[in-house]
């Protein structure tokens, strides 16, 4: 997902970047691993299943930046 968090960086959507970061971090991965680890009671291989799922909340808003066309209209600083 660096990738796609990349386009977001390069048009200084700081804001927006920082959202998708944190929803990444937190909701996506902490609560995935929380899930299937514990909840679910898979132990280990739950924690690696929520942490490769837990990439793709972020795919998720930056595919739908991407889609809209929001970083098309952003524009120059120089």
């Amino acid at each position: 997902m660096p990738g796609c968090n990349a386009l977001v960086s390069a048009q200084g959507v700081v804001q927006f970047s920082m959202i998708v970061a944190f929803v990444d971090a937190f909701a996506g991965r902490v609560l995935f691993c929380w899930l299937f680890g514990v909840f679910l009671g898979w132990g280990a291989m739950g924690f690696f299943l929520g942490y490769s799922l837990g990439t793709y909340m972020t795919a998720i808003p930056v595919f739908v930046y991407f889609i809209t066309g929001l970083w098309k209209k952003r524009t120059k600083l120089l």
